[in-house]
């Protein structure tokens, strides 16, 4: 999903826990009259705004995907989450990438299953983040990056995923900007070994 259709139906956005939801598809949707667009294609994008008290939202697939073997999961995206300084000291907001086997009703941490451009700090359980306690995305990525995750333990099952956002009560950031969101499958490659008697093997 390249985001670009942003009546297609495919995400929602809500509330965890309290009301506030900080979500915004397309990012030029928000109240701060703030233009969010920040797209690695196109010219639309998920924005989760780093909010100035204790919330806890996310936006979601609204349907599952069947997973296949050699299947990956991979999405663009940059953040700027409050954090103290020196950077690494404290990390205060961030974000999180979980996924549901069961349409919704639970959901998982994805963290471990990432092989590229995962989490890069624990969340602070200072002031009152919801997440506190976590691994996440956190601090700075000093723009776009690509993170890539490994869905091999989920072969075989219908999952959904989610990005949700955790801020604890006071100092707003920037937030997360999310572009490009796709589900793909690697072929398994053959590799063919000649020995010197002329006999060809392959694995």
């Amino acid at each position: 999903d390249d985001l670009e259709n942003t009546s297609s139906g495919n995400w929602i956005s809500s509330a965890i826990s309290g009301s506030i939801n900080n979500w915004y598809y397309p990012a030029t949707s928000n109240p701060y009259g703030y233009d969010a667009t920040n797209s690695t294609s196109g010219t639309n994008n998920f924005w989760g705004y780093d909010y100035e008290n204790i919330a806890d939202y996310a936006i979601k697939m609204t349907s599952d995907v069947s997973v296949p073997v050699n299947a990956y999961l991979q999405f663009n995206h940059s953040y700027m989450f409050e954090s103290s300084l020196p950077s690494g000291t404290n990390a205060y907001d961030g974000g999180v990438l979980e996924y549901s086997t069961n349409g919704g009703t639970t959901w998982n941490d994805m963290g471990s299953q990432i092989i590229i451009n995962g989490y890069n700090g624990t969340l602070s359980n200072l002031y009152g983040n919801p997440l506190g306690g976590r691994t996440a995305f956190t601090e700075d990525s000093y723009g776009y990056n690509s993170t890539r995750v490994d869905l091999t333990s989920l072969a075989g099952q219908n999952i959904r995923i989610r990005f949700r956002l955790g801020t604890d009560n006071g100092i707003w950031d920037y937030g997360w900007f999310i572009d490009d969101v796709r589900f793909y499958t690697c072929n398994a490659q053959i590799a063919i070994a000649i020995s010197p008697s002329g006999f060809i093997s392959t694995t």
